[in-house]
């Protein structure tokens, strides 16, 4: 087993290249962009992916090789999850700003009293 200072390096702009490289010579590309969806969910919910921008870029080059509807979806996938990450880090900052508040309702009070008269 390698240790990870013998690891090669990871660029992620040489492994796009060759993804790109053996994307040209694929005739179903519907088949790769399904496969490559479905990874990029699972990167993305997981937080797996190495790099946004390495993952911008290689959405960005699969755009310059098959047009705008190839990579829609791919787009809209990445813009989601950047818009839930913002969104969650608003609320999570709005949290830390409310005083935290606890109403004691004393037990026997009719504050939710049932009626349970019938009425016709």
């Amino acid at each position: 087993m390698l240790s990870p200072k013998d690891m090669p390096s990871y660029d992620p702009d040489e492994a796009s290249g060759q993804v790109m490289t053996v994307f040209k010579y694929i005739e179903d590309k519907d088949v790769f962009q399904k496969f490559y969806s479905k990874t990029l969910a699972r990167r993305l919910v997981n937080n797996q992916s190495s790099s946004e921008d390495a993952e911008a870029s290689m959405i960005s080059k699969l755009k310059e090789a098959c047009g705008f509807e190839y990579t829609a979806k791919l787009q809209r996938m990445f813009q989601d999850v950047n818009s839930t990450r913002e969104l969650n880090a608003k609320f999570l900052n709005y949290l830390q700003n409310q005083d935290p508040a606890v109403i004691s309702i004393p037990k026997g009070l009719p504050y939710f009293a049932v009626d349970r008269t019938c009425s016709r």
